[in-house]
C-alpha cells in the first residue's frame, strides 16, 4: 500500500530519529515518535534479541548510550530508500563512557516503515570485534 503524499519521506523519518538521539542530551521522546508502537529493533543483527515495542527499543538505547553515548551521526554514506524500506549506511562517534574515548562506528541499517510512515522496524549490521577494538571494550565474544 503506497504511503501518503502527507506522510514525512523515509529520508526526513530516519534524519529526525539522529536528531533526536545525537548530542549528550538526547530526546527520547522525539526519538520514540519515529517508531510505531509495536516496532521491532535488532541491533547486533544476527547475534543480538530482537527488541519489540517502542517504548522497549527507547530503553534500549538509553542503555546503549549509557555505555558510549554523544552520538554524532555522519551524513550518509548511503541512503537509498524504497516502497516501504530504506538501506542507511553510516559512520556514527560516540564517546565511550569509562575511557572518555570518542569511536568511530560504521554501520549499515535496514529501516521498514508502516503505512503511516512510522518505523516499523530496523536492523542494524557491523562488524563487532573491529567496534570493541575501536571502542576499547576487548575481545567480542
Amino acid at each position: 500500500m503506497p504511503l501518503s503524499k502527507n506522510l514525512p519521506s523515509h529520508q526526513q523519518r530516519i534524519e529526525a530519529l539522529f536528531e533526536a538521539l545525537s548530542g549528550e542530551s538526547p530526546d527520547y521522546d522525539s526519538a520514540a515518535a519515529q517508531f510505531s508502537p509495536h516496532a521491532r529493533y535488532w541491533a547486533h543483527t544476527p547475534v543480538s534479541e530482537v527488541i519489540v515495542g517502542a517504548d522497549n527499543i527507547i530503553a534500549d538505547l538509553q542503555r546503549q548510550f549509557s555505555l558510549a553515548g554523544d552520538l554524532q551521526c555522519e551524513p550518509p554514506l548511503a541512503l537509498i530508500c524504497g516502497e516501504q524500506q530504506a538501506a542507511f549506511e553510516r559512520i556514527d562517534y560516540v564517546t565511550v563512557r569509562h575511557t572518555g574515548t570518542r569511536a568511530p562506528v560504521r554501520i549499515c541499517a535496514i529501516f521498514e516503515f508502516d503505512t503511516e510512515g512510522r518505523i516499523c522496524e530496523w536492523r542494524e549490521y557491523w562488524d563487532r570485534a573491529h567496534c570493541h577494538q575501536t571502542m576499547g571494550f576487548g575481545q567480542a565474544d
